[in-house]
């Protein structure tokens, strides 16, 4: 009984997390290919002016972005869905969920890679004005976000993310 209670313990969990996951990056990978976005707030590079010369370069870097992001997102969807099959059978088997869990994980780090090669790549077209007001309203952003959560455990009155 207490073998069972703790493998449904278990799977409510990986359930849980995998929910929370899910919705989050439902939530924010449009947003981070520039889909989505909040009226009124505008994207990091929208707030660097760009010269004509800059924009040529950076529109393809933007672009080519978007499209990796696009096919890492489907792969990490793609990787949860198996996870979740693997996790609702009768009797789940736990080395196949752990080398989803790592398939994942790596899809995971794969795509903090590539969002960090984006940074350093469209940002090495900037001046040293641009570079200080884009990465600062990258902090500004993530210092005024709420971290994820449930919508039960957030203040009254924020969402994620809230600006």
């Amino acid at each position: 009984m207490s073998k069972n209670l703790s493998r449904l313990a278990i799977l409510f969990s990986f359930l849980l997390n995998i929910a929370f996951l899910g919705t989050y990056l439902y939530r924010e990978v449009p947003r981070w290919a520039g889909k989505a976005q909040p009226q009124g707030v505008p994207l990091p590079y929208q707030a660097v002016q760009f010269t004509e010369a800059q924009q040529k370069k950076f529109d393809p870097i933007r672009e080519k972005f978007h499209a990796r992001v696009k096919e890492i997102g489907s792969e990490i969807k793609r990787e949860q869905l198996q996870l979740v099959e693997q996790v609702a059978q009768p009797e789940p088997d736990m080395g196949a969920i752990r080398a989803t869990q790592e398939r994942i994980r790596g899809l995971q780090r794969t795509m903090q890679d590539v969002v960090i090669g984006h940074l350093v790549e469209s940002s090495s077209i900037f001046t040293a004005e641009q570079r200080a007001q884009y990465f600062g309203v990258l902090r500004e952003r993530i210092e005024k976000a709420e971290p994820m959560s449930p919508p039960w455990m957030r203040p009254e009155g924020t969402a994620r993310g809230a600006r």
